[in-house]
């Protein structure tokens, strides 16, 4: 355990990750805010606990030292308005929810009750979103959890000859399947007009450099190389990247605060059991400047 700046920090269970208790998201003062830029350095995934819920203003504030705020940026704003618009819920401002709860007829927030595979966050636009935040508000009875997947570990543990024979390629992330489904309004997909984008297969964080290996379920291809090339170093990859010795799997409690490295963090979750009630605030995070 460590303390600093009035807050404690203690290590998880897993090879990654922290629980900081004590923080105070109300007017910290820089001291505060350069141990807590340490700790998401060092841990990756940084869990607050026994803190006041922050408020949006609080969090806007807090979050702005470490970047430009993602729901400020064109791309996340145009990502937020049409994935809204496929759920049929409202655009959110800089918090909005992830839940299957549906009152009055009304969704809540995202995603439902589906299994949701392993990424990282706005994987499919060109600009990083390098921080993601999560807040457990309503969580089942029978519990639910979050796994997260350290890329840093996957890429530094890959055999010379992939990561020379990778080194300068670019990865191709589909954009078409996050948002249309083959029955989506046919006048949706002609009001919102997506492109997929191109990131490096391995990712350097733009503030430290360090490298991660930044392919999912969601690259179509790898530039440069044939579809039957790309396609088996592709599953070579991700059969490498999600072994249990990079895997964290966080089960939540109401009033956990999770923020984490989404460059070097992937995570996932199983689908959510019919007749429960889960929602997580979200904060739109941080992206790179």
């Amino acid at each position: 355990m460590s303390t600093s700046c009035a807050f404690q920090v203690n290590t998880l269970d897993g090879s990654f990750g922290a629980e900081v208790r004590g923080l105070t998201f109300d007017n910290p003062p820089k001291a505060q805010i350069d141990a807590f830029e340490r700790a998401l350095r060092q841990h990756l995934l940084v869990v607050c606990r026994g803190q006041n819920p922050p408020t949006a203003e609080q969090m806007r504030h807090f979050f702005a030292h470490f970047g430009e705020l993602n729901t400020e940026t064109s791309e996340a704003r145009e990502h937020y308005d049409l994935l809204a618009a496929v759920n049929g819920v409202r655009p959110p401002d800089d918090v909005y929810y992830v839940s299957n709860v549906v009152e009055q007829g009304a969704k809540k927030g995202f995603t439902a009750n589906s299994a949701l595979p392993w990424h990282n966050d706005q994987y499919w636009i060109p600009r990083l979103k390098t921080l993601s935040i999560l807040e457990a508000e309503e969580i089942p009875d029978s519990g639910t959890s979050t796994l997260f997947c350290n890329m840093y570990a996957a890429y530094e543990t890959l055999p010379r000859a992939i990561r020379d024979r990778l080194k300068d390629k670019l990865a191709v992330h589909d954009a078409q399947s996050v948002y249309f489904r083959p029955d989506t309004d046919p006048e949706l997909r002609a009001r919102y007009r997506v492109s997929d984008a191109m990131h490096p297969v391995f990712q350097p964080h733009p503030n430290s450099g360090r490298r991660a290996l930044y392919v999912s379920s969601g690259v179509k291809r790898i530039a440069g190389v044939s579809d039957s090339e790309s396609g088996k170093l592709l599953d070579e990859l991700m059969l490498h990247a999600y072994q249990v010795d990079f895997i964290y799997e966080h089960n939540w409690s109401v009033g956990d605060f999770a923020v984490w490295d989404n460059v070097g963090l992937q995570h996932r979750r199983e689908a959510i059991p019919p007749n429960t009630r889960r929602t997580l605030r979200s904060f739109g995070g941080v992206s790179e400047q």
